[in-house]
């Protein structure tokens, strides 16, 4: 069994934004005896650059969310109260977050949920663009830093030397 979970996915070209299909529901605790608990997929962007994971009121209609309280959200048009809610998102591959709060709010296009670093800080995020093609991975849990100054202080004896091209000399 794998010590952690992972996703990837890939692209050709430059992507200028990351998005996944996610399921959310509710992160009340199950009744006894459990019922089985309501998943609804909806697409999701990642973004680092936002604080909390939002959802929209669309999500929580559908899902019959019961807020839990309200927070001032601070946004691109100034502030504004916002319930919260108590989910659990399910990510690719079966990685699940459970008890994550979460704001409702506006978001654009097709696009319901609003992965931000509350959910990405759990694991490792990598984003790669080489020959074409764009490379997007997360895991859970983290299980190494990932350092690409440390991992470019090899020993000279493993660096190529100046004017190496991959087996040609350099000519004169």
């Amino acid at each position: 069994m794998p010590k952690f979970k992972a996703f990837t996915l890939k692209a050709n070209g430059r992507i200028n934004q990351l998005k996944t299909q996610c399921g959310v529901s509710d992160a009340v605790l199950p009744t006894n005896p459990p019922t089985p608990v309501a998943v609804n997929q909806y697409e999701a962007i990642w973004d680092t650059g936002a604080t909390g994971t939002v959802i929209t009121s669309k999500v929580a209609k559908e899902l019959g969310l019961k807020p839990t309280g309200l927070v001032t959200s601070n946004h691109a048009g100034g502030s504004s109260q916002v319930p919260t809610y108590l989910v659990n998102i399910y990510l690719p591959n079966g990685i699940r977050v459970q008890g994550i709060r979460v704001i409702e709010a506006v978001l654009s296009g097709d696009t319901e949920i609003l992965i931000g670093m509350d959910i990405i800080s759990h694991g490792d995020f990598a984003l790669t663009n080489v020959n074409g093609e764009s490379c997007f991975s997360f895991r859970v849990p983290s299980i190494k830093q990932i350092d690409y100054v440390e991992e470019d202080k090899k020993p000279n004896w493993l660096k190529p030397s100046k004017g190496y091209k991959g087996g040609k000399k350099k000519r004169r």
